[in-house]
């Protein structure tokens, strides 16, 4: 379970910013005005590392994709058996999908 966020209102942005930046070790800070979520206030180190995780996932999703369409093409390949596929195609369907180092 996610602790909750912490709050603050955007008039305690203008008041005591130093605090707020010092509550940012605790985690990111919802600011809201009139009751509403207005932004979030996140330390540069919460930043990157969100933004690490992101292009990490970004790039483990592309090569999963990458992979289906090459199980894709083999398995179409194996289904006519006038295409039969020899190691070496099926090593050629893995380099164009970008799987092979």
């Amino acid at each position: 379970m996610r602790p909750l966020p912490q709050m603050a209102n955007v008039s305690e942005l203008r008041n005591d910013y130093n605090g707020l930046i010092a509550r940012l070790n605790k985690g990111p800070i919802v600011l809201s005005q009139r009751s509403k979520p207005t932004a979030v206030l996140v330390s540069p180190e919460a930043w990157d590392e969100a933004a690490n995780l992101i292009q990490a996932l970004q790039e483990q999703l592309a090569s999963e994709r990458r992979l289906r369409l090459s199980n894709q093409r083999y398995t179409a390949r194996l289904a006519d058996p006038a295409r039969g596929v020899a190691q070496d195609e099926y090593e050629q369907l893995l380099a164009a999908a970008g799987l092979t180092e």
